[in-house]
């Protein structure tokens, strides 16, 4: 086996959220914050089998009271981080961010805090002057600007001051491109708006593929791994690695099925016959 069979681990460091997106379904589960002991073993079994980490699954990472001591621990197990957040705390967190050793790329999901702040411009400002502090001190982190194609009503505006802070003349979009490029390691990625995988919705499909548990899996905040970031109840938890190894719920039957469903085109999982974002793989 390889040193790192998978690509991604999503750590989900907490439930909480600081914003009420209209994509966002309550969650149902209560919002709490990662112990140290469950960081600490996420991060270490998560490092021995992936590329890199993410700080995201569902809640907002930069709530996360230990958020130092999580980047201090991934540089430790000699593997990096894709941080995402909604940038509302951008300028409490700045300077970790900046300071961590093991942070690869930041994420600003733009298309939430439009979404769910009225103070979206100002904040907006915070994020581009973080962004500018960002480059000039780290040349070697990427900055993504997350943007959802059917915000239409404001996108022109945010384009806009996209354009004026990067000192961009224009911006050509062409809709079949996912991301364009606004500076060294800087981009503006274009994705489609999607429903959260529910039990709740109909049924959609039972064939298809998807890259869980062959590219990523996730660990919720209290410890239940699943196969996907889209798994925001933890309805499919694989187990807990408070109670088991990582590597060993992995490799549980229960995963191995569902992972060589995949292969066969078949869907084994009940909530991957209600998720429309498998339809994207095909």
């Amino acid at each position: 086996m390889p040193r790192h069979p998978y690509k991604k681990a999503y750590i989900e460091l907490t439930s909480q959220c600081n914003l009420s997106c209209s994509f966002c379904p309550p969650l149902q589960r209560p919002p709490v914050f990662m112990s140290q002991d469950l960081l600490k073993k996420s991060i270490q079994e998560s490092a021995s089998l992936c590329e890199e980490l993410c700080f995201h699954l569902m809640g907002e990472p930069s709530l996360y009271p230990q958020l130092e001591e999580a980047f201090n621990l991934a540089n430790s197990c000699d593997t990096k981080v894709n941080f995402t957040t909604n940038g509302v705390l951008i300028k409490r967190v700045g300077l970790v961010l900046i300071k961590a050793k093991a942070l690869k790329q930041v994420n600003f999901s733009i298309h939430s805090l439009v979404d769910s702040s009225p103070k979206w411009s100002a904040i907006l400002d915070d994020i581009f002057s973080f962004a500018q502090e960002l480059r000039n001190a780290r040349s070697d982190v990427f900055i993504n600007f997350r943007w959802w194609r059917s915000q239409d009503g404001v996108a022109s505006e945010v384009l806009s001051r996209i354009i004026e802070f990067y000192g961009l003349k224009e911006i050509s979009i062409n809709p079949e491109e996912k991301s364009l490029r606004l500076g060294p390691r800087t981009f503006l990625h274009f994705e489609s708006p999607f429903t959260w995988p529910s039990t709740s919705i109909p049924l959609l499909q039972n064939n298809g593929f998807c890259h869980a548990l062959s590219k990523q899996f996730g660990i919720l905040c209290d410890g239940r791994v699943v196969p996907c970031c889209l798994d925001r109840e933890g309805v499919m938890s694989l187990g807990n690695i408070s109670e088991a190894p990582l590597r060993d719920i992995l490799a549980s039957e229960e995963a191995l099925e569902i992972r060589e469903g995949f292969k066969r085109n078949k869907l084994i999982a009940q909530l991957c016959r209600h998720c429309s974002y498998i339809m994207r793989f095909n």
